[in-house]
C-alpha cells in the first residue's frame, strides 16, 4: 500500500509517512487506522465500525477512541497543511478530507543489482522477528496482522504474445534469485547476535555496525559515603558530579567538584532533595524538594556557578512526588520537559512546560500500560528529546522527539522486557548511550546503527552518565531490599505494634493471607539465588516451589477456599497447588499482558485485567471450559477481592463488584496511592511512602496512620492488621566503569 495523502506519501509496507522535510514511523495502532481510512477514503465511518473493524472488540471506552484519533491527526499535522486531515462529523464518525491517490514504486527486479544490494544494506527499517515476540505484540495491540502487502505495479504477460517464453523464463529466474537472497539473509541473520533479531515485527531493527569486541574493563568506587547512593548525573562540562544519597530514611544530593574532589549536600529546611539533571550547558541543577508528610513537592532549580558556596534553590513549579518522575531544563530556561503519571492512567506522559506563560502542553501521551515515559535526555543542542518507554511484556524501546517539527521517531528496542533509567547523550550529539542488563548499545540517531559493549557480568548499570566516550558513572541494579512487617493495632484505640518476620539478608515481598489467619501467610523471597514461594506458619518456613531459573515471581493471590495460589511468573499467569505443590501454567493467557488478576466467587473463575491497544480490559477466565469471558467495565484502575469470592475493580472514583454491579463512593486520594487492597469492611491504600489509609465501604469514613518505614505492597490480615513489605535500601557506592579495546 504505497498512497499520497496530501504532503504526505503513505508507505505501508515500512508502516511510515514521509514528506519532503520529515518521515514519521506510525505505531501498530495508528498504521491500522489510517489503512482503514484509506480503504474507506469516500465515506464517513461511524465509531463502532472502527472498533469492530480497527479494534477488532465489541466494545472500546470512548477515550480510547479519542486518543486514538487524536494522536493519528498529530502523526498527519504538516506545516504546509493547515487544517485537519481527518474530519469529524458530529454524531456519525470521521472521514479523510484529503484524496487518496495510488502511488507506483519500483520493484527491485527494475533496478541494477548494485543499487539493490546496497539499498538491503542500507535498510533498517525491515522487521525481522520470530514467532513469538510476533503473537507478542500481536496480542499487545489486539493486531491479527500487522504485514501488509506491497502493492507492486501488475504487469500485463499474455499468453499469445512472442515474448510470452521468455518472460516465463524471466519469471521464474526472478523468483529463484529472489528465494536465493531470503535464505542467503536467513543465515546471515541467524548468525547475528540473537538478542537483534527479537523485535515485533512493527519494530525497525538497528543494525549493528560491527560484531562484538573484547575488552579489558577497570571498576572503581567513586563515592564513598553511608548509605545508599545512586543517579549520578554529571554536568555538561564535567566539572560536577552530583548524586543522591539516601540515609536513614533521608534523601541528600551531593555535588562533587571533579578537579578537587570538593564536595557539598544541597539542603532545604524541611525538605529532601532529589536530583533529576543539569539544566543543559549550564552548572545548574534540576531537583525535586519533596516534604512527605506534608505531601508537598517542587521542581527547584539550584546554582553551582559560586561552588562551594550556595544560594536557595529557584522554585519553578509545584510537582507530585507519586506521580512525577524524571526531568530537565533547556539551556535558556524558557521550557521544562518532565515525566508525570497522569490521573486516570498507568503509563506516564511527557510534558513541555513554558516557564514564562505557565502552560503545559503534552510531547507523549499517556497509556494504561505502565510504565510509560520513565527518563529523558535533552540532546547537547536542544534540539533533541530523547527518553525511554516501558511497557508490561514488552521490550523497552528508546524514542526521539524533533522539538522543532514534534516528529517522533523509534530508534532502539531491547531484546527482552528489562527496566533501567540509563539514557545518556555522546558530546557529538549524534549519539545515545541506552544498556540493556550489562550491554552496552550506542546508537547513531541518524542511521540507527549500534555499536554494543559487553560489560562485565556482574556490573549491569540502573543509573548512568557518561564521563567520556569510554568511561561511565553507575548505580547498579538491586539498590532495594525488602523485609515483612505484621502491623497490629493500627487503626484501634491500642498503639500500633509492628513484628519484623523472618529477617533475612535477601529479600521478601509480595505477603498473601486469608483473613484472620495472622499465623500463616504466603509469600516470595530471593533468598535462595531464585525467585520462590514460601510459607510461613508460625514462623516455620517451607519451601513450596523450586524453580531453576532468573523468573519473577509477583502478584500472589489465594482463592477464597485457601486450595490454591494464583501468581504471575514473568508476567505469565500460573497457580500453585497448595495440596500437591504443583504448578499450573494458563496457556491460553500466556501472551496477555496481565495487569491484576483475582479470584472470583466460583472455584474455577478467573478475574484478571489486561493491557490491550494500550487500553486496560477485563475478562474472566473458566478454568473447566478453558473459556474467556469479556466484561465491559471503563476506568479501570486495579482489581480486588474481599476474600469471600467477591471481586471488584477500582475505578477514579468508585468501587464496583464485578458480578453484581454495585458500587461504593471512594474517598481515599487515590491520585496518590500506589497499592491497594481491600477486606470485606474496608478498602485500604498506601503512597509507597509513610502514609497509609483505610476508607469504611459502608460510611466512606477515612482514616490514616504513619508507619515507621517506607512500604511497598501488603495484604489484609483483618481489620487492624496488615503484614507489610518495608522497602529500604542498600548501602551501595557509584561505580567508575572504563574500558579499552584489546
Amino acid at each position: 500500500m504505497n498512497v499520497k495523502l496530501g504532503p504526505w506519501l503513505f508507505i505501508g509496507q515500512r508502516c511510515l509517512i514521509t514528506s519532503d522535510s520529515s518521515e514519521r514511523e506510525l505505531d501498530p495502532l495508528s498504521f491500522k487506522l489510517l489503512s482503514y481510512f484509506v480503504s474507506n477514503e469516500t465515506r464517513i465511518i461511524t465509531r463502532q465500525e472502527l472498533v469492530e473493524q480497527v479494534w477488532q472488540q465489541s466494545f472500546v471506552d470512548d477515550n480510547a477512541i479519542n486518543r486514538a484519533i487524536s494522536e493519528l491527526r498529530k502523526q498527519l499535522s504538516h506545516p504546509e497543511f493547515k487544517s485537519g486531515m481527518i474530519k469529524t462529523h458530529y454524531r456519525k464518525g470521521y472521514s479523510l478530507t484529503v484524496e487518496v491517490l495510488p502511488v507506483a514504486i519500483a520493484n527491485d527486479v527494475q533496478q541494477s543489482e548494485t543499487s539493490s544490494i546496497q539499498s538491503q544494506e542500507s535498510e533498517v527499517e525491515t522487521p525481522i522477528t520470530n514467532k513469538s515476540n510476533e503473537t507478542l505484540e500481536n496480542d499487545t495491540h489486539g493486531n491479527e496482522s500487522l504485514n501488509p502487502q506491497m502493492a507492486v505495479p501488475a504487469h500485463s504477460l499474455t499468453p499469445n504474445s512472442d515474448n510470452a517464453q521468455a518472460n516465463k523464463m524471466t519469471i521464474v529466474l526472478t523468483s529463484i534469485i529472489a528465494l536465493l537472497l531470503i535464505i542467503v539473509g536467513y543465515l546471515w541473520f541467524a548468525e547475528t547476535d540473537a538478542n537483534q533479531l527479537s523485535a515485533p515485527s512493527d519494530i525497525a531493527i538497528a543494525k549493528i555496525d560491527t560484531p562484538t569486541k573484547d575488552y579489558k574493563f577497570s571498576v572503581t568506587s567513586a563515592t564513598w559515603n553511608q548509605g545508599a547512593e545512586s543517579n549520578p548525573l554529571l554536568s555538561f562540562n564535567k566539572e560536577f558530579f552530583a548524586y543522591s544519597n539516601l540515609y536513614q530514611g533521608v534523601v541528600n544530593t551531593h555535588v562533587k567538584r571533579s578537579s578537587d574532589q570538593a564536595e557539598v549536600i544541597l539542603k532545604v529546611p524541611d525538605y529532601q532533595v532529589g536530583g533529576l539533571s543539569w539544566q543543559l550547558n549550564k552548572n545548574k541543577l534540576l531537583t525535586q524538594l519533596v516534604n512527605i508528610e506534608r505531601k508537598e513537592c517542587q521542581y527547584a532549580l539550584f546554582d553551582l556557578t559560586a561552588f562551594p558556596e550556595l544560594m536557595p534553590p529557584t522554585k519553578l513549579k509545584s510537582c507530585s512526588s507519586v506521580r512525577n518522575g524524571y526531568g530537565q531544563l533547556d539551556s535558556e530556561a524558557n521550557y521544562l520537559y518532565y515525566t508525570e503519571l497522569v490521573q486516570g492512567f498507568a503509563g506516564a506522559a511527557i510534558y513541555q512546560y513554558d516557564l514564562k506563560t505557565h502552560r503545559a502542553k503534552i510531547l507523549v501521551p499517556p497509556s494504561d500500560n505502565p510504565s510509560g515515559a520513565i527518563q529523558l535526555r535533552l540532546s547537547p543542542d536542544g534540539r533533541f528529546l530523547a527518553y525511554l518507554k516501558a511497557q508490561v511484556k514488552a521490550p523497552m524501546r528508546v524514542y526521539i522527539i524533533d522539538l522543532i517539527t514534534l516528529e517522533t521517531r523509534l530508534l532502539h528496542q531491547m531484546s527482552a522486557e528489562h527496566l533501567n533509567f540509563s539514557l545518556n547523550w555522546f558530546d557529538d550529539g549524534e549519539h545515545l548511550l541506552v544498556n540493556e542488563f550489562n550491554k552496552l548499545i550506542k546508537i547513531n540517531v541518524e542511521s540507527k546503527v549500534v555499536d554494543i559493549v559487553m560489560l562485565p557480568q556482574n556490573v549491569k548499570p540502573f543509573y548512568s552518565a557518561l564521563e567520556f566516550d569510554n568511561q561511565l558513572l553507575l548505580a547498579q541494579q538491586n539498590l532495594q531490599q525488602y523485609q515483612l512487617v505484621m502491623g497490629q493495632h493500627l487503626f484501634s484505640e491500642t498503639a500500633s505494634e509492628f513484628d519484623y518476620l523472618h529477617a533475612t539478608d535477601s529479600s521478601d515481598f509480595f505477603p498473601e493471607t486469608t483473613n484472620s489467619e495472622q499465623h500463616r501467610h504466603y509469600f516470595v523471597s530471593n533468598r535462595t539465588g531464585h525467585n520462590q514461594i514460601w510459607l510461613s506458619d508460625n514462623k516455620e518456613l517451607q519451601q513450596l516451589t523450586y524453580f531453576d531459573d532468573e523468573a519473577k515471581l509477583r502478584k500472589l493471590t489465594i482463592s477464597p477456599d485457601g486450595k490454591r495460589l494464583l501468581f504471575l511468573r514473568n508476567n505469565e499467569i500460573a497457580f500453585l497447588e497448595l495440596a500437591t505443590n504443583n504448578v499450573h501454567s494458563i496457556i491460553e493467557l500466556a501472551n496477555a499482558s496481565i495487569t491484576s488478576m483475582k479470584w472470583g466467587s466460583k472455584p474455577q473463575w478467573i478475574y484478571f485485567t489486561s493491557v490491550v491497544n494500550d487500553q486496560k480490559q477485563l475478562a474472566r477466565f473458566d478454568l473447566m471450559t478453558r473459556q474467556i469471558t469479556s466484561i465491559e467495565a471503563t476506568d479501570i484502575k486495579k482489581l480486588l477481592a474481599d476474600g469471600l469470592g467477591n471481586v471488584f475493580y477500582l475505578a477514579e472514583k468508585q468501587l464496583i463488584n464485578v458480578e453484581s454491579g454495585r458500587e461504593y463512593a471512594v474517598t481515599l486520594p487515590i491520585t496518590g496511592l500506589v497499592f491497594v487492597n481491600m477486606s470485606e469492611k474496608y478498602l485500604y491504600g498506601t503512597d509507597a511512602l509513610k502514609s497509609f489509609y483505610r476508607m469504611s465501604l459502608e460510611t466512606g469514613e477515612v482514616k490514616s496512620i504513619a508507619t515507621p518505614f517506607k512500604q511497598r505492597d501488603f495484604s489484609v490480615v483483618d481489620d487492624n492488621t496488615i503484614i507489610f513489605t518495608k522497602r529500604q535500601y542498600n548501602n551501595t557506592s557509584i561505580k567508575r566503569v572504563s574500558w579499552q579495546e584489546e
